[in-house]
């Protein structure tokens, strides 16, 4: 049986940056039990964005950043930079999307082209929606 203290929540909890879940799996306990005793000692919990930036601070990014760049490779990031400041747009609501809209059939394959190439996007990532 493991004996719950605040130290060992706190340094669980805040320092090592676990969630409820994790620290309930990692002392072989339901996270209830972790979460009626942070609410019994008064321990704050974290808010819905800090614990949506930590959640995300644990995944793998879905791209990797391309760094040394051949002339034509420069030409795509900074054609593919200027497209997206032109006509893109990102969300960070329950799904951090970037868009891209726009019916210039050249230009959508440029702004794909730089996702692919330079910023390593995985493919299953990409969507598209077409509005008529």
């Amino acid at each position: 049986m493991v004996t719950l203290s605040t130290n060992l929540i706190k340094k669980l909890y805040y320092s090592e940056g676990l969630s409820t879940i994790e620290i309930g799996k990692k002392l072989k306990i339901s996270h209830w039990v972790v979460l009626r005793f942070m609410k019994r000692m008064n321990l704050p919990r974290r808010t819905m964005k800090e614990a949506n930036a930590k959640k995300f601070e644990k995944k793998k990014p879905s791209y990797s950043l391309k760094n040394k760049l051949s002339d034509d490779e420069q030409k795509l990031k900074i054609a593919g930079v200027m497209l997206y400041w032109a006509e893109g747009g990102r969300s960070l609501g329950k799904y951090c999307v970037v868009d891209f809209a726009n019916s210039d059939a050249e230009m959508v394959k440029i702004f794909l082209s730089f996702l692919r190439n330079i910023c390593g996007i995985n493919e299953k990532r990409l969507r598209v929606q077409l509005y008529c």
